[in-house]
């Protein structure tokens, strides 16, 4: 019997879904914080303590060391880290979302950033990063087109071993469709 490949259903409750293609969905102070107050920071909550029992299996991630969060949208996962007393630069696309990671607390530095396109950070300089869905933008900024998205993962590898220290802890979680 010939394998066919089932298509992934798409949970059209999350709010990367119902905002459609492209990062920039959440860049109104209005429409960020309708994202950092629903539901979801359980579900971030929990992504992002499987993300960092993933990083310690790799080893400690417990010492000094300078954190990079990828797409750090509203700060569910940033606040994550800087409750573990961890310095963190958070990135994101989105302006008024960062501007929510003020609420948080915690040691944080932010840099304004599309990570699907060169980063303006120093090589090597990370020691532990972390992406809680945020690279499906990738993904969805291109329609889903397989060949394109293998290169935009191929080039944010690429960013990551550059700005990442030679023994870096990468963890993250995308939904569906990622190669």
């Amino acid at each position: 019997m010939p394998h066919t490949k089932r298509k992934r259903q798409r949970d059209s409750t999350k709010p990367e879904i119902i905002a459609g293609p492209g990062g920039n969905a959440y860049s109104s102070p209005e429409e960020a914080e309708k994202y950092g107050s629903i539901s979801n920071q359980k579900i971030q909550a929990e992504l992002t303590a499987t993300a960092v029992q993933l990083m310690k299996t790799k080893g400690s991630i417990d010492g000094p060391g300078l954190w990079l969060e990828l797409g750090c949208g509203s700060g569910f996962s940033t606040g994550a880290i800087t409750r573990r007393n961890r310095f963190i630069v958070a990135t994101d696309i989105s302006l008024a979302m960062m501007d929510l990671i003020e609420d948080k607390g915690g040691i944080v530095d932010k840099v304004l950033m599309d990570m699907g396109k060169p980063w303006p950070l120093r090589p090597g300089i990370a020691d532990t990063m972390l992406s809680i869905s945020a690279a499906q933008w990738l993904i969805d900024e291109h329609g889903g087109d397989p060949d394109v998205t293998r290169r935009r993962f191929k080039e944010l590898d690429s960013r990551i071993r550059t700005v990442g220290s030679p023994d870096v802890k990468v963890a993250g979680h995308t939904r569906g469709n990622c190669p």
